[in-house]
């Protein structure tokens, strides 16, 4: 297994998502705003929460806002 490192030295975004299955239910919840559930998501799956943020901006398109 192998994993790539960003230049801080964490792991890169892509890294964050363990599963495809994963990855697609992350996608749908970025396409259908769902952030809390995305959050909830992203942190049963191990993501640290510094790091959920960032993994939505990633996945999301560049406009996308979160609904708060």
């Amino acid at each position: 297994m192998s994993c790539r490192f960003s230049i801080s030295g964490r792991p890169s975004v892509a890294d964050l998502i363990t599963a495809p299955e994963a990855a697609e239910l992350y996608r749908d919840l970025v396409t259908a705003g769902r952030y809390h559930d995305f959050r909830w998501f992203a942190l049963s799956q191990g993501v640290p929460e510094e790091r959920v943020e960032e993994l939505w901006r990633y996945l999301g398109p560049a406009d996308a806002l979160r609904d708060l």
